[in-house]
């Protein structure tokens, strides 16, 4: 996996949270060179939206979303992950997950990452990513 598939990957992992922050600042990556990850258009966008699915080898991780037509005349993007994500990367990178950290109740909190942190393990995943 190369580096640009490693910055894609955490932007994904990043976007797992219920809050709609952005990670992306209107870029676009669509142009990014990228090894693992391919870019698939979604038929039936709504609106001015036009979309996306991120797919690494093959499986959705994310939706990649532009809408050309705001009031200033920009460009404006949004990256989000798709509901299984975790699970897909997670096998993708071989790193377990308990069942604690599958599925949450976000009834509890808004953030449904905010109770993961104390089953957090770190691994170590710099040797699987290339120049």
């Amino acid at each position: 996996m190369t580096r640009n598939d490693a910055l894609i990957t955490a932007a994904v992992l990043s976007q797992l949270s219920t809050h709609d922050f952005r990670v992306n600042g209107d870029l676009d990556i669509r142009g990014v060179k990228l090894k693992r990850y391919k870019f698939s258009s979604v038929a039936g966008s709504v609106g001015y939206w036009s979309n996306w699915e991120i797919r690494l080898d093959g499986k959705a991780v994310g939706v990649w979303s532009e809408k050309d037509y705001t009031i200033d005349g920009d460009h404006r993007r949004k990256l989000s992950a798709v509901e299984n994500a975790q699970n897909v990367l997670a096998a993708y990178f071989n790193v377990p997950i308990t069942a604690g950290e599958q599925e949450t109740d976000n009834s509890t909190s808004p953030n449904r990452n905010e109770n993961r942190l104390e089953s957090i393990e770190i691994v170590d995943l710099s040797n699987r990513f290339g120049a």
